[in-house]
C-alpha cells in the first residue's frame, strides 16, 4: 500500500539513489538532480519534502523550495516544485500524482500563494497548473523553453500581481536572469 509522508534524515540515502535512478534514463539524462536535492537540504530550511513508500521502501520523492516572482511592483513569494523522482519500475502507477497532490494540499493549507514547475505539458495541468505565459510570467533560466513553465495560483487574487514577472528559484538551481540582469 502506498503511503505519503514527510521525508526524514533516514530517507536521504534512499532518496539520493532513487533520484539518480529516476533521471538516468529520462529524456534529458541525469543532470545533477540528486546533488541539487542535497544542496537544497543543506541550505534551505523553508522547504517541503515528501516521500512515497510501499512496504517501507522509498519509491518516490518530491521537493518544493522557495521561489520569488519579481515584478516592477515588487516581489511575491511562493514555492517551486523540483525535482520529483519516482522509481523507474513504479513510474506511471500514480505515485507522482499522489506526491504532487499531497504537496500542493500541504502548501495550500500552510498559506503558500503559488507553485511553479518546469515540467511535462500533459502531467502538470491536471493539478491546476496553467502555462505561466497565460499570466505573462516567465522563468529566469537561459536555454530552457518557457513553454514548459507552469504556475498553480493557490491564491487566485495573485493573477494580476504576477503579470510580467520573472520567477527566480533558489541559487542552488544555477544562474538565472530577471529584467535587471543576472541573479545568483
Amino acid at each position: 500500500m502506498l503511503s505519503i509522508r514527510s521525508e526524514d534524515s533516514t530517507d536521504h540515502d534512499a532518496v539520493r539513489q532513487l533520484t539518480v535512478d529516476a533521471f538516468t534514463d529520462c529524456e534529458f539524462g541525469h543532470n545533477g538532480e540528486a546533488d541539487l536535492v542535497d544542496l537544497i537540504r543543506s541550505n534551505c530550511n523553508d522547504r517541503l519534502e515528501l516521500v512515497a513508500t510501499e512496504e517501507g521502501v522509498v519509491v518516490g520523492h518530491i521537493l518544493f523550495s522557495p521561489v520569488t516572482v519579481r515584478t516592477a511592483d515588487g516581489s511575491i513569494h511562493g514555492m517551486g516544485l523540483a525535482p520529483m523522482a519516482v522509481a523507474p519500475n513504479r513510474q506511471r502507477t500514480g505515485i507522482g500524482t499522489a506526491l504532487v497532490e499531497s504537496g500542493i494540499r500541504q502548501l495550500d493549507v500552510n498559506g503558500c500563494l503559488f507553485v511553479v514547475v518546469l515540467g511535462h505539458r500533459r502531467f502538470y495541468p491536471r493539478f491546476g497548473f496553467q502555462p505561466a505565459a497565460m499570466h505573462r510570467l516567465s522563468h529566469g533560466f537561459k536555454g530552457i523553453s518557457q513553454d514548459i513553465f507552469f504556475v498553480n495560483l493557490l491564491d487566485e487574487s495573485l493573477a494580476r500581481s504576477i503579470v510580467n514577472g520573472t520567477a527566480i528559484y533558489r541559487p542552488e538551481f544555477g544562474l538565472q536572469r530577471d529584467s535587471t540582469g543576472v541573479v545568483e
